[in-house]
């Protein structure tokens, strides 16, 4: 018996605007026909406090991003 396991990015870097520094920690919840994903999003790597919490939106079949949008930070 042999698996095939297809190991594919979703979002990098630059992908985004303003994540230069990089996109870390995602969180991930399928609901219905779509992937809700949280993650933070870094503009550089100063390690300042300019950091964003992100919502994505995927389609659940072909894992394309469908919407996003940037959190309010509270605190």
């Amino acid at each position: 018996m042999t698996l095939a396991i297809t190991h594919r990015r979703i979002i990098s870097r630059g992908d985004l605007p303003g994540s230069s520094g990089g996109i870390y920690n995602p969180g991930a919840v399928l609901s219905g026909s779509t992937i809700q994903l949280l993650c933070r999003r870094e503009i550089d790597y100063r390690f300042t406090p300019l950091v964003f919490p992100e919502s994505l939106v995927l389609d659940a079949d072909t894992l394309q991003l469908t919407g996003r949008r940037t959190l309010k930070k509270v605190g």
